[in-house]
């Protein structure tokens, strides 16, 4: 069974929360009885207040609701040089390799995609919310209207749907992450997240989420995302409302096109693997760090990379050293400069990536 969320539209909340403090408020004066002039006067001042207080809640929430736009073309995608279709990390301790995202192109846009991440999966912090493992073996996107689609096409499911903008923008996107546990409980991970936009880019996101086993609420959260850019227009930093904490980007030398693996949702990265979106910078990230909001500047988790390799201002590899394991998980992206069979959707799921060899006989440039 696949659940989902119970805020796609949050139009009617707001009308309801604000119609009940009217009703509360013409019910309490009603309820008055005869009173002298002055106390009457105070008490109607005292409604007068609590009327006023309904109605600058109720417009803010409509401010603050996502407002339906009608169905536009389809999405125009982000234009790039080569497009970045495979994605992946190998660990030098292990041998593993993990492709994180590889994708198959019809035309300009995604066709076929293959993921396994999390957009909020820090590897040494318990204390922070974090997001499953989004994984799909094999996904179909399909684009109708404003409407983009993933289709898990193994789980015969929906997975992801995006509302784009009249800016041809992502302005809502709806993540339904199913997995089941080793007792055999179907875990959902239910994502409504809405973006918005200042010049350009992205100033802010609202998430809101929860967490199912065998379709019981276990936890329903909210929160917010601002963005903050350096003169030249490239992120230096984010802030999350209710966590409180602070996601910081170190940038380094300038550059064309790389994928980075920071903190931040795992919808926003799908986006990102989708060329809906794209993380504002112009730079390789030499360290991401989260960082308490409140209290001393105490940075509680640094994750860094280097040793990247650029060619023609595209990053191809980069690492991250372990410590003190003496290891590395080394990140490399295939670039599809138009003879790449590996994004080709006539090869489909004969092409998907299983190991590092794989992966450098497809991109050959790739060191």
């Amino acid at each position: 069974m696949v659940y989902f969320p119970l805020y796609e539209d949050m139009t009617n909340f707001n009308r309801y929360t604000s119609l009940s403090g009217i009703v509360c408020s013409i019910f309490f004066f009603w309820s008055v009885p005869k009173l002298p002039a002055m106390k009457l006067f105070n008490r109607l001042s005292l409604i007068g207040v609590v009327l006023s207080f309904q109605f600058f809640i109720s417009c803010r929430k409509q401010i603050d609701a996502p407002i339906a736009e009608e169905p536009t073309s389809l999405p125009r995608l982000i234009v790039t040089p080569c497009k970045a279709s495979t994605y992946g990390m190998y660990e030098t301790n292990s041998g593993a390799w993990t492709t994180i995202a590889q994708k198959w192109y019809e035309g300009e846009r995604v066709k076929f995609l293959k993921t396994h991440f999390s957009g909020r999966r820090p590897y040494n912090i318990t204390a922070l919310h974090i997001e499953p493992v989004l994984n799909i073996d094999w996904g179909e996107v399909t684009y109708e209207g404003n409407q983009v689609r993933v289709w898990d096409a193994v789980q015969n499911r929906l997975v992801f749907r995006v509302t784009i903008g009249e800016s041809n923008r992502p302005v809502a996107s709806y993540l339904y992450n199913q997995s089941v546990n080793a007792n055999g409980d179907i875990l959902m991970f239910i994502d409504t997240s809405y973006y918005y936009y200042v010049d350009n880019r992205i100033d802010y996101i609202i998430q809101i989420y929860e967490d199912r086993t065998n379709g019981a609420l276990d936890s329903r959260q909210l929160e917010k995302y601002s963005f903050v850019y350096s003169p030249n227009g490239t992120i230096t930093h984010y802030t999350s409302m209710n966590q409180r904490m602070i996601g910081q980007f170190v940038p380094g030398e300038p550059v064309l096109g790389m994928l980075s693996d920071y903190v931040l949702t795992s919808a926003f990265r799908l986006l990102e693997y989708l060329e809906l979106a794209r993380l504002p910078t112009n730079t390789t990230l030499l360290q991401f760090n989260l960082l308490q909001q409140d209290g001393p500047p105490l940075s509680i988790y640094n994750y860094g990379f280097s040793d990247y390799e650029i060619s023609d201002r595209l990053v191809y590899s980069y690492k991250h050293p372990f410590s003190p394991e003496g290891g590395s998980r080394n990140y490399y992206i295939g670039w599809d400069c138009g003879a790449t069979a590996a994004s080709d959707p006539a090869n489909r799921q004969s092409s998907i990536i299983k190991n590092l060899d794989q992966f450098k006989k497809l991109y050959p440039g790739s060191k």
